[in-house]
């Protein structure tokens, strides 16, 4: 259907050339689960004593967020995204499949 939609209505794509549509197709499958991931964590992780220090010691909410809170939120993604990168994986050989 997306397929149908982006190649034939909105002629962005060839429909049977272009390895875009799989791959959009499957990320945007996943991408909401990787963005609840990510949310959560950086929920968590802010209301940890040491983003309190970072705060009271004058640092900006960018470097604050982005140099101490966002590098501790990744690594559980990280191994999140090992564990989507199979489901695509498999994804992938049942979209070509069909």
């Amino acid at each position: 259907m997306l397929q149908y939609y982006l190649a034939y209505h909105l002629k962005i794509f060839k429909i049977s050339d272009s390895p875009t549509l799989p791959i959009l197709t499957l990320s945007l499958a996943v991408s909401g689960s990787i963005y609840k991931i990510t949310h959560n964590n950086m929920i968590d992780i802010l209301k940890q004593p040491y983003i309190l220090t970072a705060y009271s010691k004058g640092l900006s909410t960018t470097k604050v967020v982005f140099k101490h809170a966002l590098k501790n939120a990744l690594i559980p993604m990280l191994a999140q995204i090992g564990l989507i990168f199979i489901y695509l994986i498999n994804g992938a050989v049942i979209t070509e499949y069909i």
